[in-house]
């Protein structure tokens, strides 16, 4: 088929045809290119079809298909690939516990999901509570957790200059959890843990 989409990171390249099927070539530090060792020339990855797009954080990548299953492979270090290890996956496998997923965001060494509905799912480092899901440790939560309470998301915004989250809702509220200074100020420490709306902004 023709080409559809294309992607290259640090000599790693992919394409997606208008079949959905993804081919990949070039460099394979750590064997994270998908298919293998280094391939001078396209090769098709057999575990990935009708796939949309393919998104990437640095070593780590999520191809979203078009009924919106995740597959995802790479260094996974910190657990970013949300696969229930820190275990490096040479070859792209189903992300389990999503589904219906629109589109995948990057934040501190995290990922959150977000569903067609605009539900979302969050796995990675939780420093601060950034992840939203209820407690401010900074552990790795290696699979995906859905964010209880926030629902009609249209789109999320991490910020550049500390661990804050931001969710924007289709109706045109913002939800925000983590630590962002000068943007809310909360009575308890917990209160930074969950999404919560900033009023008088719309």
């Amino acid at each position: 088929g023709k080409v559809k989409d294309s992607y290259n990171n640090n000599g790693s390249c992919y394409i997606i045809n208008d079949e959905g099927d993804v081919y990949a070539w070039g460099w394979n530090n750590d064997y994270i290119l998908g298919i293998g060792d280094y391939q001078r020339n396209p090769k098709k990855i057999n575990e990935l079809s009708n796939i949309v797009k393919i998104e990437e954080n640095g070593e780590n990548y999520y191809a979203i298909t078009e009924n919106g299953e995740v597959y995802v492979w790479g260094m996974n270090d910190g657990g970013q690939l949300g696969i229930s290890s820190t275990n490096k996956q040479e070859v792209p496998i189903k992300l389990r516990g999503v589904n219906n997923i629109e589109k995948i965001y990057f934040g501190y060494r995290c990922v959150y999901a977000k569903t067609k509905e605009g539900n979302v799912y969050a796995w990675g480092n939780n420093a601060d509570g950034s992840l939203g899901i209820g407690n401010g440790s900074d552990e790795w939560i290696a699979e995906p957790v859905k964010i209880n309470g926030l629902t009609n998301v249209d789109d999320i915004y991490l910020s550049k200059i500390d661990r804050g989250v931001y969710f924007k809702t289709k109706e045109g509220d913002v939800y925000c959890c983590g630590y962002a200074p000068g943007i809310q100020v909360k009575e308890n420490e917990e209160d930074y843990y969950i999404p919560s709306k900033i009023e008088n902004l719309r």
